[in-house]
């Protein structure tokens, strides 16, 4: 009996098209909530530093959040969570202009974020790391 490559390949899509699909790990809002220590490392100023912020549900929606003393600059900034990731879309809060993203995984929070001082044209490029306290 010959197949041609047309029915194999039908066959193929049909059977992916059945298999579960892979799925990132389920985290809510209440994962996320909480205060964190962070260590930030700033490749433009070459230096790390250690600061806290809190994460709190908002208002806006189930899945956004604000995160307090962000940049350990003690500006707010709004985030919108998506499973495991959180997305800082650009805003401008107290003098900066920030935008970033980030990932949870158990109770250790990642972001990379770009910081931008008002009146100036220098873009410091963060990364930050730290456990939920």
């Amino acid at each position: 009996m010959h197949m041609s490559k047309n029915w194999i390949l039908f066959v193929f899509i049909a059977l992916v098209s059945f298999l579960p699909a892979c799925k990132d790990e389920e985290v809510s809002r209440n994962d996320f909530t909480g205060r964190y220590d962070l260590t930030e490392t700033s490749t433009t100023q070459n230096s790390t530093r250690t600061y806290e912020i809190n994460i709190k549900k908002s208002s806006q929606g189930d899945n956004q959040v604000t995160i307090e003393n962000f940049y350990g600059a003690g500006i707010t900034v709004n985030a919108t969570l998506s499973n495991s990731r959180i997305i800082i879309a650009q805003q401008e809060s107290g003098n900066f202009t920030v935008d970033g993203i980030g990932s949870l995984s158990g109770s250790e929070l990642t972001l990379t974020y770009d910081v931008q001082s008002k009146g100036t044209s220098i873009i410091d490029y963060c990364s930050a790391t730290g456990k939920r306290k």
